[in-house]
């Protein structure tokens, strides 16, 4: 029943394209014809002795509906009313003559006079409407480019706060380090009346101010003793010296990597962990020999410290057997040669390309090391010299002289170069199991 009309008989609304939907329904059922748009709905009054079907027939007003859409769109952004089979009912003034295809499929966007749209769809539960809001592409992409450009500029300000915040802290860091360094330098070579203090509240200031206070107890030791004590005494205090300064080197070590990790700074920790690990295998608790395993870590160490010095200007290769892992020899014996290769013959190639092969087996119960470069070689008069000059090749004619020394004239080191392909150094010894004691 329309709104100001009396009641119908039912047959006027049979001939209706609707009325077939209608019967097969007990839900309010939603209808356009042209710009009149209507609800209707099966009513059935079950409390009868012989139920009658009637139609609730509703009009509604077609601009007091959508006119209020347009006053909610943005500038730029139209809308658009599908019916729940497709067909517009409604179009904003802006996009007005846009023709749809009947299809209720979803659309991400639309051409309309030279104007591409984004549309953003959403149906109406009651009614299975289609309201299609549709905002200019362009609009939306330079939205999206401001946003970005907000957020970058953000990103690029927060990474250099922290770039910044990092570069101070590190050379505060740094300078202390520095100068607990000089300061245990300088008293390492007997010079006590070095001040050393701190007024930094953090841990670096508290080690410094630590050693400081332990320089100054030494002070009064000192002091306190006899000359003869003094003398009597030396042998002690530098086998307590030789306990205590690992574990403080390891300690200082330790919080430097922990600090660095504290502030990000990657580099400074693996430098650190670098370091504790060479020390503590060149050290070895005061022993001479040393599991093969620990010694090609000690070389590993050194030679990870290497690269980072040299911002990895050339590549090292390990060819190890792991049957020799297990045994044992001198310590502190392979780092001389790759020290060897990279000052006398990496540091001097001028060519990208840069290689140190490090190998090692078991050949007829001897254990043979290898390291091969491909630096600039070394003249023939020189390298009779090597292993016989102090000044000239020290840490060769150390290796050389502490194996021939511990194993026999047979054993020790050979070299072969040539100029412009580079140099290879061999170090060949007995292999033996370790049984104790401070000799292999």
């Amino acid at each position: 029943m329309a709104h100001g009309n009396t009641v119908r008989a039912l047959n006027d609304i049979k001939q209706k394209h609707w009325y077939p939907a209608l019967m097969k329904s007990v839900d309010v059922l939603w209808f356009t014809d042209n710009k009149e748009i209507f609800a209707v709905r099966r009513i059935i009054n079950t409390k009868q002795k012989h139920p009658k079907e009637n139609v609730l027939y509703a009009r509604v007003n077609y601009d007091s509906l959508f006119t209020p859409f347009d006053s909610l769109l943005s500038q730029g952004s139209e809308i658009l009313v599908k019916d729940a089979h497709g067909k517009l009912i409604y179009a904003s003034p802006g996009i007005e003559g846009y023709i749809p295809s009947n299809s209720t499929d979803n659309l991400d966007t639309l051409q309309w006079k030279n104007t591409k749209y984004t549309v953003l769809q959403s149906e109406v539960p009651i009614s299975g409407w289609i309201v299609m809001l549709c905002k200019p592409t362009k609009m939306i992409t330079n939205s999206a480019w401001k946003i970005l450009s907000t957020v970058g500029l953000v990103i690029v300000a927060c990474i250099a706060a922290v770039a910044i915040t990092a570069n101070l802290f590190s050379r505060k860091f740094n300078s202390q380090i520095k100068r607990l360094r000089n300061n245990m330098r300088t008293v390492e070579e007997g010079a006590l009346e070095v001040t050393v203090t701190s007024t930094s509240k953090d841990e670096i200031g508290d080690l410094i101010r630590g050693f400081g206070n332990m320089v100054d107890k030494t002070k009064v030791l000192i002091d306190k003793v006899y000359i003869e004590e003094i003398s009597r005494k030396e042998y002690e205090m530098k086998a307590l010296q030789a306990q205590i300064n690992p574990h403080f080197l390891y300690n200082a070590l330790s919080l430097i990597n922990w600090r660095a990790i504290r502030i990000h700074a990657t580099d400074i920790s693996e430098m650190a962990q670098l370091l504790s690990t060479f020390y503590r295998t060149t050290l070895n608790k005061g022993n001479n020999i040393i599991s093969v395993s620990d010694e090609l870590l000690n070389v590993q160490s050194y030679i990870q410290i290497q690269l980072n010095m040299h911002s990895n200007n050339f590549e090292v290769e390990y060819q190890i057997d792991e049957a020799i892992l297990s045994y044992y020899m001198p310590n502190l014996m392979l780092q001389p040669l790759i020290e060897n290769a990279i000052i006398h013959g990496i540091e001097n190639r001028e060519e990208e390309g840069s290689k140190i092969i490090l190998s090692g087996e078991m050949v007829e119960e001897c254990i043979i090391f290898k390291v091969k470069d491909n630096g600039v070689g070394i003249p023939q008069e020189r390298l009779n010299l090597l292993l016989k000059s102090q000044s000239i090749g020290y840490g060769l004619k150390n290796v050389n002289d502490r194996a021939m020394l511990m194993y026999g004239p047979e054993y020790g080191l050979s070299i072969t170069s040539i100029l412009g392909l580079g140099t290879e150094v061999t170090f060949r010894f007995p292999s033996k199991r370790y049984e104790g004691g401070s000799d292999l």
